[in-house]
């Protein structure tokens, strides 16, 4: 049979953040939970632990249709506020998702994801 042994080993996101990559480059993060009490606090502890430039997350129960996107405010951190951060809920309306009892075949179907890359894109990349 199989015989298969586990071993706790350190994340490397923090590595990959600090020492590989140099200025310019944006982290994302995901966090999948089942428990909405514990999502932000994951979340926003990923995010200032691993140097984050954003963690998107969300809950298993609704993950196609909801997703939080959470960022640093690096102004309050150079401004030696504290780590801050905030929080924009993406959320698509349940027909969008699913293409909708009256849409035809030919109807194009809105996925999460396209909202969360546009999102992303335009918060990262300058214009």
């Amino acid at each position: 049979g199989l015989d298969l042994h586990l071993h706790n080993v350190p994340k490397a996101l923090g590595v990959l953040t600090r020492q590989w990559c140099g200025a310019g480059v944006h982290f994302v993060s995901f966090k999948l939970e089942t428990d909405a009490a514990v999502l932000e606090e994951k979340a926003t502890g990923n995010l200032h632990r691993y140097d984050m430039h954003a963690v998107v997350a969300n809950l298993l129960h609704n993950y196609k249709r909801e997703v939080r996107i959470y960022t640093r405010d690096l102004a309050a951190a150079a401004n030696g506020e504290g780590e801050r951060h905030s929080m924009e809920l993406i959320q698509l309306a349940a027909e969008s998702s699913t293409g909708g009892a009256g849409d035809t075949a030919m109807s194009a179907v809105v996925e999460i994801e396209d909202e969360l890359v546009a999102k992303l894109h335009r918060s990262m990349v300058p214009e």
